[in-house]
């Protein structure tokens, strides 16, 4: 998983709103890439699970430092395994 911050000004209410970008599919993976804006100087461990045919990415603050500027966080998951058995994906607002 790969981490990019970027100093940004944006609306404070833009920051709970997570973008997912097009999920990518081979036959021998799958990567799904999404970003966010926060706080910048933060930094986040994530878990996911699957429960109903859906994908759950969680994120956890790990450290105490919060920045007064907002920066964009990127993340990029891949399954290395084969993919004949996934569904068409879908993605929740």
């Amino acid at each position: 998983m790969a981490l990019v911050m970027m100093p940004l000004r944006i609306p404070i209410h833009e920051r709970l709103t997570a973008y997912v970008d097009a999920p990518t599919k081979t036959d021998s993976n799958a990567t799904i890439e999404f970003k966010y804006i926060d706080a910048c100087c933060q930094v986040f461990m994530g878990n996911y699970f699957i429960q109903n045919d859906s994908l759950i990415i969680r994120l956890e603050q790990v450290n105490n430092e919060v920045c007064c500027c907002l920066c964009l966080y990127r993340y990029k998951l891949t399954f290395n395994e084969p993919t004949s058995s996934y569904k068409p994906t879908k993605t929740a607002s």
